[in-house]
């Protein structure tokens, strides 16, 4: 078959990495700020028509990780906390969504509209963008 299945299926996908830098923030505030952002992701998508496959993310930071992943928004989100410490100073996070009925672009139109949300809560930048300002 040389039909690209992705493409018939009209499906939608689009990953990040972002980078936490020079942070001081509680860990209770990082999972509820993820958990925010995670979430409206998944919601901001739907609201433009898409059917969630998975929207998932991975913390991995200095005081262990966090993994968050949402297959359908009225489930809600589901987690995985190995974080250890009180405090988050750094680290990355590891996001993606696969969707039905949006393409590529959109899927990534929906996260940059959402991570602005997420930064306001929690100073991060994605990878390969310069931050222009200090932390």
């Amino acid at each position: 078959m040389s039909e690209d299945s992705k493409e018939l299926a009209g499906a939608g996908s689009h990953g990040a990495e972002l980078h936490l830098e020079k942070a001081r923030i509680p860990a209770d505030v990082f999972r509820s700020a993820l958990e925010r952002f995670i979430i409206s992701w998944a919601k901001n998508m739907e609201s433009k028509g898409a059917l969630i496959g998975h929207v998932k993310l991975i913390a991995e930071v200095n005081g262990g990780y966090y993994k968050l992943s949402v297959v359908d928004v009225g489930l809600g989100v589901e987690r995985n906390d190995g974080l250890v410490e009180d405090v988050v100073t750094g680290g990355r996070i590891k996001i993606m969504a696969a969707v039905l009925n949006l393409e590529d672009e959109e899927v990534e139109r929906s996260l940059d509209e959402v991570l602005e949300g997420l930064t306001n809560d929690v100073h991060l930048h994605k990878a390969g963008h310069h931050c222009d300002h200090d932390h």
